[in-house]
């Protein structure tokens, strides 16, 4: 909980500064998981993420090896059913951010710029994959320990439980 409110207190000072047109203020109440499921949020350096498709149309995400910039990967999974087959059910968010940004605030399609991907990997009829997200906020900020970033994005045409995130991505 005081680790919330240090976070805030860091996004509203920062983004105080910034023109009204790229602000965005938290006015829903942001979760960073799921009670029914597990989380994680992980840096990975030198690292980006971009969307690929197989011989069969099916998306799939390729991490490569890029020194400009660092990767932020948030992860989560749901508790399994027990007795169900099939009920695995994960989400998966990446944002690559160049290493000299201290902060970033984007809203809808110049989310392009942080190539926010939205991961779905389930047993779920034509809504499994991963797509480019550009409906929606997000906003970073770098720290002393790493990053802190909150979302509020929407994906075309999918179900997704990861809808909203404030999280500190720590070294």
């Amino acid at each position: 909980m005081e680790k919330l409110i240090l976070l805030l207190l860091i996004v509203f000072s920062i983004s105080s500064c910034v023109t009204k047109s790229n602000q965005i203020t938290k006015s829903k109440n942001y979760t960073t998981c799921p009670t029914d499921g597990t989380c994680s949020a992980q840096i990975i350096v030198d690292t980006r993420a971009l969307i690929k498709k197989d011989e069969y149309g099916n998306s799939y995400e390729h991490l490569t090896k890029d020194t400009n910039y660092v990767l932020l990967k948030y992860a989560y999974d749901r508790n399994q059913l027990n007795g169900v087959a099939d009920s695995h059910y994960h989400e998966i968010i990446y944002l690559s951010i160049p290493k000299d940004v201290k902060r970033i605030a984007l809203i809808g399609q110049s989310m392009k710029q942080v190539e926010l991907i939205y991961g779905r990997l389930c047993n779920c009829r034509n809504t499994t994959g991963y797509y480019y997200v550009n409906k929606g906020k997000v906003e970073v900020v770098k720290t002393d320990l790493g990053y802190d970033a909150l979302l509020d994005i929407e994906v075309n045409n999918i179900p997704n439980v990861i809808t909203e995130l404030s999280i500190p991505f720590e070294f």
